[in-house]
C-alpha cells in the first residue's frame, strides 16, 4: 500500500482458485462511498483513489466476475442487477454509482501509458471524453490509434481538455494557430532535430501546458519514435536522502536556455523582446500534481537553468541526479508512430524526448497544447 498525503492506491490481485478478490481492501471500503469503474480486460489490478471521503474504486483489468464490497466479494452480475439507469443505488449500506466504459484499454507497462481502442477522435461522445479524462489521470500517456484528423478535428477534440495555447516560438499551422507544426528532414532543409533530449513542455511559462495532444503527419518508414518517462516515479525511486533536499528547492527556468544548446527558437522576434514577454520563471523543483497529488521532477535539460538557494556546485549535481532518475529506462515506454496515431500525454507529470534516428527521412508532427496551472 502506497500511503501520500489523502490520497493513496492500494492494489489486489484477483485468485482464478478462490474465485474472489484479496480481502486487501475490504476494511478500507466499509461506509464508504463507491464509484465501480468495471474495466473488462486481460489481467488483475484494483486502484483506489481516496479523495475528499469519496473511494473510486478503478477495475483496470478483469477477467472475473467479482469486485470487493464491504466484508465480502460479491459478483458484478448482483451488482448489475441493482444498477438504475436514473442514478446511484445502494448496497449493503453502500452507495455504488456505474460508469460503464466503452474503450478496450491495454496497458503499455507497470507504471503508465495505455493503448486506447473503441474512439473516434473526430467524434467523440460526451462519454468518450470523461472516460478519457478519468484514462488520462490514471494512465498519463494515452496512445490512440486508427484516429484520421484534420487540423480542425484536431483542435476539436484537444479544446474537450481545456483552452488550448499558441506557441510562442513554433512553426504555427496557418490556418490553426493552435496547432504547432514540427517538421525535420526530407526537403525541409533542416537536417537537425532539436527534441532530443528529456523535458517537460514549455516550462518557461508562469503556467505551462497541462497536456499535449500529438498526432502524426508524415512518418519515415523507420525511426522517429517519441519516448516517455514517469517523472512521478522517477521521483519515488531517487535516493530518500536527495528527495529530502530537493522536496523545498526551486529552479529557474529559462526559454533562452536552448539558444545557449544551440536550438534558437527566434524567429523574426528580437532577444530583448522575447525576454520581456518571457522572463526568468521560477518552478518547484518537485511539483505535485493538483489532481491526483502525485510528487514529479519538474526540471529538465531544456528549459532548467539552475537550482535556487544552493551553490552551482550543487545545482549541477542535483540536476545530474534528477536527470538521471528520468533515464531510467524501467520507468519508460516508446511510442512508434503512423499517421493515424494520436498521443495525448499529461505534462506535469510525464517528460519525453524524441529520437533522431530517421534523418534524412522527412517527419511531419502537429501538436496543441492544453492550458495549465501555476505548479506548487
Amino acid at each position: 500500500m502506497c500511503i501520500r498525503d489523502s490520497s493513496y492506491i492500494v492494489e489486489a490481485v484477483f485468485s482464478s482458485e478462490e474465485n474472489r478478490w484479496s480481502d486487501l481492501l475490504t476494511d478500507t471500503v466499509a461506509g464508504t462511498q463507491i464509484l465501480i469503474y468495471p474495466y473488462l480486460y486481460s489481467a488483475h489490478r484494483v486502484t483506489i483513489h481516496n479523495r475528499v471521503r469519496t473511494l473510486e474504486i478503478i477495475i483496470v483489468h478483469l477477467t472475473g466476475d467479482m469486485v470487493p464490497v464491504g466484508r465480502s466479494s460479491v459478483t458484478l452480475r448482483s451488482l448489475f442487477s441493482l444498477r438504475s439507469a436514473k442514478g446511484p443505488c445502494v448496497y449493503r449500506g453502500l452507495k455504488i454509482s456505474w460508469y460503464l466504459p466503452s474503450m478496450k484499454v491495454t496497458r503499455l507497462n507497470n507504471f503508465f501509458g495505455a493503448e486506447i481502442q473503441g474512439i473516434d477522435a473526430a467524434n467523440p461522445t460526451d462519454d468518450n471524453i470523461e472516460e478519457i479524462k478519468q484514462l488520462w489521470l490514471t494512465h498519463k500517456v494515452l496512445v490512440l490509434r486508427n484516429q484520421v484528423l484534420t487540423p480542425e478535428e484536431h483542435v476539436d477534440f484537444s479544446r474537450n481538455f481545456g483552452d488550448l495555447e499558441v506557441h510562442p516560438f513554433g512553426n504555427i499551422h496557418p490556418e490553426h494557430p493552435e496547432v504547432l507544426v514540427l517538421e525535420t528532414g526530407g526537403e525541409t532543409g533542416k537536417q537537425s532535430y532539436s527534441a532530443t533530449d528529456w523535458h517537460s513542455d514549455v516550462t518557461y511559462r508562469e503556467k505551462p501546458p497541462m497536456g499535449s495532444i500529438l498526432r502524426g503527419k508524415v512518418i519515415p518508414p523507420v525511426g522517429g519514435d517519441t519516448c516517455f518517462a514517469d517523472a512521478a516515479e522517477a521521483y519515488n525511486r531517487l535516493d530518500p536522502e536527495i528527495q529530502i533536499i530537493v522536496d523545498e528547492l526551486s529552479a529557474i527556468h529559462d526559454w533562452n536556455k536552448m539558444t545557449s544548446q544551440g536550438k534558437n527558437p527566434l524567429r523574426d522576434n528580437t532577444l530583448d523582446e522575447m525576454r520581456q514577454r518571457f522572463p526568468l520563471i521560477s518552478h518547484p523543483v518537485i511539483r505535485t500534481h493538483p489532481e491526483t497529488k502525485e510528487r514529479a521532477i519538474f526540471t529538465n535539460n531544456f528549459f532548467t537553468s539552475h537550482i535556487d538557494g544552493v551553490d552551482e556546485e550543487e545545482s549541477e549535481y542535483l540536476l545530474r541526479k534528477l536527470a538521471e532518475a528520468i533515464r531510467d529506462p524501467s520507468i519508460q515506454i516508446r511510442v512508434r508512430w503512423d499517421e493515424t496515431t494520436v498521443v495525448m500525454w499529461d505534462n506535469r507529470c510525464v517528460q519525453h524526448t524524441g529520437t533522431d534516428d530517421f534523418l534524412p527521412a522527412h517527419r511531419k508532427m502537429e501538436r496543441t497544447a492544453i492550458a495549465g496551472d501555476r505548479p506548487f
